[in-house]
């Protein structure tokens, strides 16, 4: 008889075990996706930052910029390429006298640039000063 209450102890001492065991089996799952949940929401948050910081039409306006300037620099190698092949001469080669007249053209150019310049600089030293509180 005694036999058989040590037994019945042991069995159930050992059902307990596994039960305690199932439960930090458990408790040990939990724990995990507890973590996993502070993870995501961690993760949500500077998602969430980082789609402040870039906004979509930010982003898009960007891109744009970049395809002008991408294409106003095309316009340039092809205005170089143009200016190049009207100076070469017959075998490929820069002849002195082109090189010459493009720099004469790019100088004569410029000079009305500063002639235009200087006429509105003389414009303003000639303009009587605006007394001050006058619209």
């Amino acid at each position: 008889r005694r036999a058989k209450a040590v037994d019945a102890e042991v069995a159930h001492a050992e059902a307990m075990m596994g039960n305690i065991a199932g439960l930090v089996g458990r408790i040990e799952a939990g724990t995990v996706q507890v973590e996993v949940v502070k993870a995501l929401e961690e993760g949500n948050v500077a998602l969430a930052g980082i789609n402040e910081a870039l906004r979509a039409a930010d982003v898009e306006a960007v891109l744009e910029e970049g395809a002008r300037q991408k294409e106003a620099t095309g316009e340039i190698s092809k205005a170089l390429a143009a200016a190049g092949e009207r100076m070469a001469g017959a075998e490929g080669e820069w002849s002195e006298e082109a090189v010459r007249g493009e720099l004469e053209a790019l100088e004569a150019e410029l000079g009305k640039e500063e002639a235009g310049k200087a006429g509105v600089e003389e414009k303003i030293a000639g303009m009587e000063e605006v007394p001050d509180g006058v619209p």
